[in-house]
């Protein structure tokens, strides 16, 4: 599980869309600022319905109703442009409300405030967040890797911090939360694509991370629940990972 600071914009992208925004900014100067934020605007619907390879810088400044040298002032190349739009879409999931110790209340409710906050995020970002995640068609290069991997390890603190009246923060605590989390990612992207309904990953989410709490993190943080590995096999034995696809 990676409310949301950022406002998803919801207009699709499209010729009326473009051209309004390219009137509106010809008739009017913006503010450094503001005019930062609407070619990040313009470029997240862009990259969210086209993907990466398929937008150009050219693209979202004539979108914006901007030269191709301003986006490029502001942000770089496309790539830079990319990163800032996964950046900001990825980084608010750290901010996602996670349901706070109240006395007398029972795990299952504080479970199920956590669960819905965090499932009205992924539906406010929508197509935007399979754009810049993992778990959907993100263009992985480190830095993009990066930017996840940093937003998720924060939100599993605030999760640990939050529930620490239930586990204690270890790191096999950590390792076994952390799978949650990446299941969590899995189960999210099957709802974004039409495969499950929302109380279904509801009723899942829920359930997995109640396990995962109360059974799973004591379970595997007991020392005899480490099973080693079959004979002759050994950590260094395993195959690499994959390479992530730069975006360069």
């Amino acid at each position: 599980m990676l409310g949301s600071a950022f406002l998803f914009v919801k207009q699709p992208i499209g010729r009326s869309y473009g051209t309004a925004m390219s009137t509106a900014t010809h008739r009017s100067r913006l503010r450094p600022s503001d005019r930062r934020k609407q070619i990040l605007d313009i470029a997240q619907l862009q990259f969210s319905e086209r993907g990466f390879e398929r937008v150009s810088i050219v693209d979202v400044a004539n979108a914006a109703g901007v030269t191709r040298a301003l986006v490029q002032h502001y942000f770089g190349g496309k790539r830079e442009l990319y990163v800032a739009v996964v950046r900001r879409i990825v980084e608010t999931a750290s901010d996602v409300p996670i349901a706070v110790r109240d006395d007398g209340e029972p795990l299952e409710v504080r479970i199920a405030g956590t669960v819905d906050a965090w499932m009205s995020f992924v539906e406010d970002q929508g197509q935007s967040l399979l754009m810049a995640t993992p778990w959907g068609t993100a263009i992985m290069d480190p830095e993009v890797q990066g930017i996840f991997e940093n937003t998720r390890e924060i939100y599993l603190t605030r999760m640990l911090q939050a529930y620490d009246d239930v586990v204690d923060d270890t790191p096999t605590t950590r390792f076994v939360v952390r799978a949650f989390l990446f299941s969590n990612e899995a189960i999210c992207r099957q709802w974004l694509v039409g495969e499950a309904t929302r109380d279904q990953v509801s009723v899942l989410l829920g359930e997995l991370l109640r396990h995962t709490l109360e059974r799973l993190a004591p379970i595997v943080d007991k020392p005899d629940a480490r099973s080693p590995l079959p004979a002759g096999r050994r950590d260094d034995h395993l195959p690499a990972p994959p390479e992530h696809r730069s975006l360069a």
